[in-house]
């Protein structure tokens, strides 16, 4: 493409593959920008970008289309011959325009491509140009860089604009929430104050009653069957022995208290493995055999006695608290080696004791 610039001189712009491969700029005769001397200035320099272009490796096979923006005056100068190539046009700078989708005004006698040149560019989003220049890298680098940053930062920027605005709206739909929810309460402890009237109205207040339920659940929770207890131990001891004292005892669990507040502090007070305990019961009792036999029979039937216990009372801790005789079959036993049987004048007795939770 080749052009007159009203402000520059000869502009001649060479592109192959869609790719800036040279410009050339040169100043124009004065001879004047038209006519014979203007064309035949066109034709000297076209042979020169010949020539370079030649040096980076065009050849006539290659072929080239060469468009001269001239007015009707000066394209009668041009010819094939002249040139020495085949295909090139000669165009007005209206023509021109029109291909690139551009409207100009006044300028149908004129013969400055200034105007053709500043449309192509602004039609064209990026120029490329494929040439590194060492020179022009070291100013386009930190350009480049610069751009890389600012790009980086505008995404940043647009990134925390937009939590900042998710934060903001979190925050609003949060507090709306909130708002919701205080207005719901408030509305239910009206409600609970209206309700509450009504105890107020009745023959027994509701903290009497609400103390009287903890006392029957204190109860409920702390009181032991003692017939089922006692029904069990006679089965198990069986008819040869006899009861001479029996001893029971039952420590309870915690008790509760009878205020709200109380029972909900002391709740909170025991732990969670003893806070359904009903305590622990405590049995004692002193026996004897109502058949007068050997004392290795009884300290025996003591030890029988002491295993039916367990299986009666699983769970507890069933203890011979004192044997018959004072035996013991761990330690030592002290007697009278003399071979004379000594006369107790008080019966033989042992005792058991059991320990474990209520039935």
């Amino acid at each position: 493409l080749i052009g007159q610039h009203e402000t520059g001189g000869l502009r001649q712009v060479v592109v192959k593959d869609g790719n800036l491969a040279l410009t050339r700029l040169t100043p124009t005769a004065e001879g004047g920008v038209s006519g014979a001397a203007w064309a035949e200035e066109v034709i000297r320099e076209f042979r020169a970008t010949m020539t370079y272009i030649s040096r980076f490796g065009y050849s006539p096979d290659d072929g080239i289309d060469v468009v001269i923006v001239s007015d009707e005056i000066s394209r009668q100068f041009f010819s094939a011959a002249e040139l020495g190539i085949e295909r090139f046009r000669c165009i007005a700078v209206n023509d021109a325009l029109k291909l690139i989708s551009a409207k100009s005004f006044g300028l149908e006698k004129t013969n400055y491509a200034d105007g053709l040149h500043a449309a192509w560019s602004a039609k064209k989003r990026q120029l490329r140009l494929p040439i590194r220049v060492s020179s022009l890298h070291r100013i386009m680098a930190p350009r480049l860089a610069a751009q890389a940053a600012s790009l980086f930062l505008f995404f940043a920027a647009l990134a925390l604009t937009y939590m900042s605005f998710s934060a903001v709206q979190e925050n609003y739909i949060l507090a709306q929430e909130i708002e919701q929810r205080q207005t719901a309460r408030s509305m239910l402890e009206r409600e609970l104050e209206e309700e509450a009237k009504i105890f107020d109205t009745l023959p027994i207040k509701a903290d009497l009653l609400r103390g009287t339920l903890n006392i029957k659940a204190m109860l409920s929770e702390n009181t032991v069957p003692v017939d089922g207890v006692m029904t069990r131990l006679k089965t198990a001891l069986g008819d040869d022995v006899q009861i001479s004292e029996i001893s029971y005892e039952h420590e309870p669990s915690a008790r509760l208290p009878l205020g709200r507040a109380n029972v909900n502090a002391a709740a909170a007070a025991i732990p969670p493995d003893a806070a359904t305990a009903r305590g622990t019961v405590r049995i004692g009792f002193s026996f004897y055999m109502l058949e007068d036999i050997p004392l290795e029979q009884k300290v025996n039937r003591a030890e029988s006695l002491q295993k039916a216990l367990q299986q009666s009372f699983p769970g507890y801790k069933v203890t011979i608290v004192s044997q018959f005789g004072r035996v013991d079959r761990e330690g030592s036993f002290q007697g009278n080696l003399t071979g004379e049987q000594s006369q107790s004048t008080s019966r033989e007795e042992a005792q058991i004791s059991l320990e474990g939770p209520p039935l």
